[in-house]
């Protein structure tokens, strides 16, 4: 019965939702335990349950071929999964799209792809806005029934975090009352403030934390007003919190510090040896976790426990973050066969060895991040409500620069990825003309989508391994000369690699070259960065 995974994802309205809700895990057996995560559909701003009731006979008129197969063992969980996957980018229901999407983390997740099952979670909380927290919580936990953590790291810390706030508001439902009665504990109105620092709710923290004393109080009129008063400004609320102490996640004081801490270094408040702490405080807590997820394992662990795809975050001086991508060491075949369309000369098929793993960005570097690091922004397409756009019109000589002052204050080993490196996370395991899907104008833009411009970085779907825009927007220099002929030549044509907004798409394919001289800048050029493995 458990193997029945088209129930999973398209038969969980069998009853209704509040006796779903009274399901518990020891009535049910395993395949219902799944079930258990596509229960009890909160409302908010989410499909509603009957627009989900209405979806599921579409949704499994769509997966009614891929589940079986899986039935008849002639497809695996994953391979239905990225069917799944596929359909949910086409899908115009909203409700499609959540069922496609939920069922596509299930069956990864049954089939043992985690890293592919927390891409799927991002992506499901990407295309629908606002999952209640109570619902990914119910969406997760079952997943996670009889794993261990350190087979799902990402997802065990997504559900941890979930768990966190679903705890913490039955938590401030039961202490609410009893302060009301009450109002004078101190010991009652921190923990509550603690609660919802816990919940998420900074702004019902301070709050209460305003009523416990002058310099909470003091701190509390800055957040609200965001105006310096006295002695508070930007670095002394981060000083605050970061000292914060609670014997519950502690980080959460932390990282909120960290919030007032890059508004303190872009408006140049700590100086000296000051600025230092600040930056080696924002380093270890970068260290320690990244966007909720466990720690990064140190260089000498790296090739043993991370993964493809694993994240890492790098702030820089002024505060901007940076975010990167594990490539594990490894062997690929760089180029492409003779029958690929629109090959080039230069893309000859051959076996490339990484002896050592990599970060590499995981986009393009944007013009915020160029603009914290250089303090101007040289790009014709500018940045907009829409989202970050990649920095460009900067030659291969700018990357110099740009890298070198970054690893002046940092010593972080950036640099620009080789041109081996650059393909090898572009392919990301796969060895077709693009990555991901497959489809060049649904992994990338190019002259005919684009509208000739370029656009946010991160709205296409990622590769396997989570780089985006590795097909186009813009292209992007790499350490390489093209020709290494010309080796004593500093104007010697530097590799330029995936397409951009304003060629064809067939240059954006994976084994597709491009060059130009290191003075070279033009808005059709970017760049993304690396960090050495021993750096790490």
């Amino acid at each position: 019965m458990r193997d029945n995974i088209h129930y999973v994802m398209v038969g969980f309205f069998c009853c209704d939702a509040e006796t779903m809700v009274r399901m518990t895990i020891s009535r049910i057996n395993r395949m219902i335990t799944l079930m258990v995560a596509l229960a009890a559909i909160n409302v908010l701003s989410m499909p509603t349950a009957q627009e989900i009731t209405k979806a599921q006979p579409m949704v499994q008129e769509l997966m009614a071929d891929a589940m079986a197969d899986v039935n008849a063992k002639k497809k695996s969980s994953a391979e239905a999964a990225e069917v799944s996957i596929r359909l949910a980018a086409n899908a115009e229901s909203e409700a499609a799209k959540y069922l496609l999407l939920r069922g596509a983390f299930l069956l990864y997740a049954r089939a043992g792809e985690f890293v592919k099952a927390g891409d799927a979670i991002d992506l499901l909380r990407k295309e629908v806005k606002e999952i209640p927290v109570e619902t990914l919580y119910e969406i997760l936990a079952p997943a996670l029934v009889g794993v261990k953590e350190e087979k799902a790291p990402s997802i065990y810390a997504l559900y941890s975090e979930a768990k966190r706030i679903v705890d913490a508001k039955r938590e401030i439902k039961e202490i609410e009352p009893v302060l009301k009665k009450s109002p004078a504990d101190k010991r009652l109105r921190r923990r509550l403030a603690e609660c919802y620092v816990l919940a998420g709710n900074w702004p019902s923290a301070l709050k209460h934390f305003s009523r416990l004393g002058q310099e909470f109080a003091d701190i509390a009129t800055f957040e609200k007003s965001g105006l310096t008063t006295g002695t508070v400004n930007s670095l002394t609320a981060g000083d605050f919190w970061w000292d914060y102490t609670t014997s519950n996640d502690a980080v959460l004081f932390k990282n909120h510090a960290a919030e007032w801490y890059r508004k303190a270094l872009k408006e140049k408040l700590p100086t000296g040896l000051k600025q230092e702490l600040v930056i080696k405080r924002l380093a270890s807590l970068e260290a320690r976790q990244t966007d909720g997820k466990p720690a990064v394992p140190s260089a000498a662990t790296a090739k043993k426990t991370l993964k493809p795809g694993e994240v890492k975050t790098l702030t820089l001086p002024g505060g901007v973050v940076m975010r990167f991508r594990w490539c594990p060491a490894g062997t690929f075949m760089m180029g492409s066969p003779q029958t690929e369309a629109e090959r080039g000369k230069d893309e000859t098929r051959h076996q490339v060895t990484l002896a050592k793993g990599f970060w590499l960005g995981e986009t393009e570097v944007t013009q915020a991040q160029w603009e914290d690091v250089i303090e101007n922004n040289p790009s014709r397409f500018k940045s907009g409500s829409g989202g970050e756009r990649p920095v460009e019109k900067v030659s291969w000589e700018d990357c110099q620069r740009f890298v070198q002052r970054v690893n002046e204050r940092l010593k972080c080993g950036m640099r620009l990825p080789t041109e081996e490196e650059w393909e090898y996370a572009c392919r990301a395991g796969t060895d077709t003309p693009f990555a991901g899907t497959g489809d060049p104008d649904e992994m990338g833009w190019n002259g005919g989508n684009s509208g000739k411009e370029t656009h946010a970085v991160g709205l296409k779907p990622p590769n396997d391994w989570g780089f985006c825009d590795m097909h186009g927007n813009v292209w992007e220099w790499c350490a390489d000369l093209k020709d290494t002929s010309n080796a004593t030549d500093p104007n010697a044509v530097r590799v330029k690699r995936g397409g951009s907004s304003f060629s064809p798409a067939g240059r954006g394919r994976s084994a597709s070259r491009g060059g130009d001289v290191p003075t070279y800048a033009s808005w059709d050029t970017g760049f993304r960065v690396a960090l050495s493995e021993e750096k790490e």
